[in-house]
């Protein structure tokens, strides 16, 4: 956790917030608590969020010092850590607040960019991962990551398996371009096809389905 100290406070009231999240183990489970702390116009320490939406994207600054930089869109503050640590070349990001907060982050400083997003392995973070490449007008990609996978795996788990997040972004996009591109071979194929064969429809019940 990082505070501003009194030389700093004035730069950071109602322009930053920090996160402060708690886990110990009670029973046997892992419990985890999040609260987030901002400084108020009166100089004190807050409970809560500044404002209600347009909240910024975690490590900002980096990202407006390095605009030639891919971009990697992970969930939560505990993964964007790890995975910027472990991945020196490329701007880290996520956002406060889950998954149902997506509407409540300003998402602008991306656009533009190269952007990947890595979902969390559960329905939660593919529908986050969903909106998010919404957002990013559809220009995004996003990781499919394998059913092999345990839910919830996200990048952090990666790291602590003692694999490459680079090379696991790397093979997985191949993987992803070597299918999208069969998938258009298959296709050209069916469309310089379509004028001989006898029923053109089956263009258009192929384009349709």
């Amino acid at each position: 956790l990082h505070l501003c100290d009194r030389r700093q406070r004035q730069m950071c009231i109602r322009d930053s917030f920090s996160i402060i999240r708690y886990e110990r183990l009670r029973g046997g489970v892992h419990e985890k608590t999040v609260r987030q702390v901002y400084y108020g116009i009166d100089e004190k320490l807050h409970i809560g969020l500044p404002y209600p939406d347009n909240r910024p994207l975690w490590n900002l600054m980096r990202l407006k010092a390095k605009p030639e930089a891919p971009v990697l869109v992970v969930e939560g503050e505990k993964c964007a850590e790890a995975a910027q640590r472990a991945l020196p070349g490329y701007v880290v990001v996520t956002w406060c607040g889950g998954a149902q907060a997506i509407d409540k982050t300003d998402w602008t400083p991306l656009l533009g960019r190269n952007v990947t997003i890595w979902p969390d392995h559960d329905s939660a973070g593919a529908k986050a991962a969903a909106k998010i490449h919404e957002k990013l007008d559809k220009l995004a990609n996003i990781l499919d990551i394998p059913d092999s996978k345990p839910q919830g795996w996200d990048i952090a788990d990666c790291i602590a398996e003692g694999l490459s997040p680079l090379d696991y972004i790397r093979r997985m996009q191949k993987i992803q371009d070597e299918f999208y591109n069969e998938g258009n071979s298959s296709k050209n194929q069916q469309i310089q096809a379509a004028p001989n064969t006898p029923n053109t429809c089956l263009l258009y019940t192929s384009d349709a389905a």
